[in-house]
């Protein structure tokens, strides 16, 4: 039996077109906010369509925002429950902005953002030789550095590079 999502592949082929929009509109939010080209709207929307332009003559651009955008998209989402849940049970915003401007925080998010950018490159953008036999990239490190021991044994290494830190700090205070 056929389902909803199974007849939403027609969306694929507009893919490009999605890609575009995105990155056009990501470009112009990010020029007005920051004022990098001053008060002028028109030269920041040539801008940002000559920058979405680019990244849609690209397939290999193409593919690493196709391939990224999804897991930012479960990153905000996955922080805006974390948020709503802790307001829920009684932070108050003040003491949300204290924390979120606290290192410890903005720094593991921009470990994980590091480390999500890493990894979509190293999938869109191979910068190894093919297998002569198969004519595909060697994935075996893709494989060994996601594989659930591997990653298991990152997060313990950060939980307890973040305990030696808490500890220390508490005994330094005493």
């Amino acid at each position: 039996m056929a389902t909803i999502l199974e007849n939403l592949g027609f969306l694929e082929f507009f893919l490009p077109a999605f890609t575009f929009l995105f990155i056009f509109v990501l470009v112009y939010a990010v020029l007005d906010k920051f004022k990098l080209m001053g008060e002028n709207k028109w030269l920041k929307l040539i801008a940002s369509f000559s920058v979405a332009l680019l990244f849609l003559f690209s397939k290999d651009t193409l593919r690493f925002v196709e391939f990224i955008t999804p897991w930012f998209v479960v990153l905000v989402v996955l922080a805006l429950f974390i948020l709503s849940l802790f307001m829920f049970m009684g932070l108050k915003e003040g003491d949300v902005e204290k924390t979120v401007k606290d290192p410890v925080v903005y720094w593991t998010v921009l470990v994980i953002i590091i480390i999500l950018l890493i990894v979509a490159i190293g999938e869109v953008f191979t910068f190894v030789a093919p297998d002569s036999a198969t004519g595909q990239p060697p994935t075996e490190g893709l494989r060994a550095i996601t594989h659930p021991r591997t990653l298991g044994a990152l997060f313990i290494l950060v939980i307890a590079a973040f305990a030696v830190k808490f500890i220390s700090t508490g005994i330094e205070s005493k």
